[in-house]
């Protein structure tokens, strides 16, 4: 996000996984300061899921994060489950609001998930922080 005067106002950064990549997340082996190109979704290959590298949209740069939940509605992307690890205090209170958990796997410390509703089994949607309500807003 920029403005007109060319200074930066936010951004948020994703990287779309292969099932590969998935697969290496979720074992511990998925190296987020550079990933392997195995481990990225080819430009029109399926968004296995989705790991939230990096977020900072403070004042008005804030308005766009409703226009990045929605374009994750859209087919390609809204079943994928999201990742990410909330790096700050706040990165990881946001997350928890937005409905993220930990995953407590000692294989990847500091990942927390969120299981998108189509992913949700009868027993998952009752777990805490994982809530039956629709999708959208800031929780995609």
């Amino acid at each position: 996000m920029r403005r007109s005067n060319q200074q930066i106002l936010g951004f948020y950064a994703m990287v779309m996984l292969s099932e590969a990549g998935q697969s290496a997340l979720l074992m511990g082996r998925f190296a987020a300061h550079d990933p392997a190109m195995a481990h990225i979704a080819a430009d029109g290959a399926p968004v296995a899921a989705i790991y939230k590298w990096g977020v900072h949209a403070p004042g008005i740069a804030a308005g766009g994060i409703p226009l990045v939940a929605a374009r994750l509605q859209m087919p390609g992307y809204r079943q994928a489950n999201l990742y990410g690890t909330g790096t700050t205090i706040g990165g990881r209170r946001i997350m928890v609001a937005q409905g993220f958990v930990p995953r407590n796997d000692p294989r990847t410390p500091g990942l927390f998930e969120y299981r998108r509703l189509a992913n949700r089994s009868q027993s998952a949607a009752s777990a805490p922080g994982l809530s039956q309500s629709t999708e959208g807003g800031s929780n995609a």
